[in-house]
């Protein structure tokens, strides 16, 4: 089954066992960015994608991976909003290198 990044945050926080005041507490992210990162309303950027990661015991590729396979082979499959998910995620990644030990 395809989850898309809001559906796997959503899994996450339930599958820990945490509320989004939890969460707060934990990374700091304000309860309602969390709201707007689970609805789809807003895309988190990777720094926080990183916090979310660590305190749900997750890996920050499954995270970004826009399918649930192991690899993805076709970008022709995927629609214009996922291509621009996944683009976005890469450049934060590559302005954020220096500061995050990789």
């Amino acid at each position: 089954m395809f989850m898309t990044l809001e559906e796997k945050l959503q899994k996450a926080i339930i599958d820990r066992k945490l509320t989004q005041t939890d969460v707060e507490q934990l990374t700091g992210i304000l309860r309602t960015l969390l709201s707007l990162y689970e609805n789809d309303l807003r895309n988190p950027p990777i720094d926080k994608l990183v916090q979310l990661a660590r305190v749900y015991h997750i890996s920050l590729d499954y995270l970004c991976r826009l399918k649930n396979e192991n690899t993805l082979t076709n970008m022709d499959e995927l629609n214009d909003t996922d291509k621009a998910k996944i683009y976005y995620c890469l450049g934060e990644a590559v302005k954020k290198k220096k500061k995050i030990n990789l």
